[in-house]
């Protein structure tokens, strides 16, 4: 006669705990599709405690199991702790589902996996799949090799892991504004010297993804041997840095590349420049700016401030030695239109008074801009 599928009670005082390791799940006879089996991996151990919680509530197991007797699930309550090869998990309330592959996490959720942080008020993860769907008020850290990514302002993020290793992240913001701030110890400030990646634009990257009308904003990241590989941003986007204020509709960054790209409604403001444009490509391995899509450019100095319009192309280019140099391309046929406007309280010439009259200016040579003031 077959034994009836039954729910066991277990529990659990101030502290107790319920160890599984893949081997005694084989040899429980559920060898195909065991959750507790696929999240120990091969020669891997699944370790489980459900504490008392502080309000002094015990910690509560109920397992359910098979006809065969074989693990099915397990629904668990109180200070819980779980721990897996491939990650740590402290919350309240906890449900394995063996059927479906699938744990499921709530209540003041601590997640700790291979240099990721987080925490949450939900999490799902599929098994199957190798997907974790964080939600209600995520936040997240990532650390790699002297450098740390900080995540908030979620409404859900989601990592897949694919079969070469990496990770694939979705960002999903709602309202709320998306907050990435990259931070790094060593030799930041320009990719000359020394940084790569997001790290050449500064030891500190603040990047906020806010919706665009009624459209919430979206990040999607690739992270390869714990280092950001790709990151694409849509929505009403933002980059800052101690030198460095970009906005767009999209931005795009590839680490094989070393490109950060802006696309859409772009505005720069890098030092005493500030420019409008439809598309940036900052190479940071070189630490070249390139700015296309009728440019408009405006520099700024003591002396006055520099209007520059019909353009192609404008470069903004930081040497090894700290200085800057600007190169400028106007469509054929044409020459760029350089106006320059003194301050109104700007230098008295020739013993008349101070003008504001602007300045008009051709040239056939695009490099004299250097030689005016500003």
């Amino acid at each position: 006669m077959k034994t009836p599928r039954r729910w066991t009670a277990i529990p659990l005082a101030a502290a107790a705990a319920l160890a599984l390791s893949a081997s005694a799940a084989l040899a429980q006879g559920a060898a195909q599709g065991n959750f507790l089996e696929a999240l120990a991996g091969p020669d891997g151990n699944v370790s489980f405690v459900a504490n008392r919680t502080p309000d002094g509530k015990a910690g509560a197991v109920r397992m359910k199991t098979k006809e065969d007797g074989a693990f099915e699930r397990m629904e668990a309550e109180g200070a819980l702790e779980l721990k897996t090869p491939q990650f740590a998990l402290l919350c309240r309330n906890l449900v394995f589902d063996g059927a479906a592959n699938r744990l499921e996490a709530w209540g003041d959720v601590r997640i700790d996996q291979q240099g990721l942080r987080a925490t949450c008020g939900r999490m799902v993860y599929d098994v199957a799949t190798k997907e974790i769907l964080l939600s209600e008020t995520p936040r997240v850290e990532q650390d790699s090799e002297g450098s740390k990514l900080v995540f908030e302002g979620m409404d859900r993020f989601r990592i897949v892991t694919r079969e070469d290793g990496s990770n694939e992240v979705q960002i999903d913001g709602g309202a709320e504004q998306i907050r990435i701030e990259f931070n790094q110890t060593g030799s930041g400030g320009s990719a000359t010297g020394g940084a790569a990646g997001l790290g050449a634009m500064g030891d500190t990257v603040r990047i906020a993804v806010s919706p665009r009308g009624d459209t919430p904003g979206k990040v999607l990241t690739t992270v390869r041997q714990s280092q950001l590989h790709t990151f694409n941003a849509l929505g009403s986007v933002r980059v800052q840095t101690d030198t460095f204020d970009l906005r767009s509709d999209q931005l795009a960054f590839d680490n094989s590349r070393q490109r950060l790209e802006a696309l859409s409604n772009v505005f720069l403001k890098q030092e005493d420049i500030d420019a409008d444009c439809s598309r940036m490509e900052y190479a940071l391995d070189t630490d070249v700016i390139t700015l296309t899509g009728n440019p408009v450019v405006r520099k700024s100095s003591p002396e006055g401030r520099t209007l520059i319009r019909q353009l192609e192309r404008f470069v903004i280019r930081r040497n090894p030695n700290g200085t800057v140099t600007t190169d400028m391309a106007a469509p054929p046929g044409l020459s760029p239109d350089i106006n320059f406007q003194q301050p109104a309280d700007g230098p008295v010439r020739n013993g008349d008074a101070p003008t504001t009259a602007p300045l008009e200016i051709r040239l056939d040579d695009p490099s004299a801009v250097d030689a005016i003031p500003g």
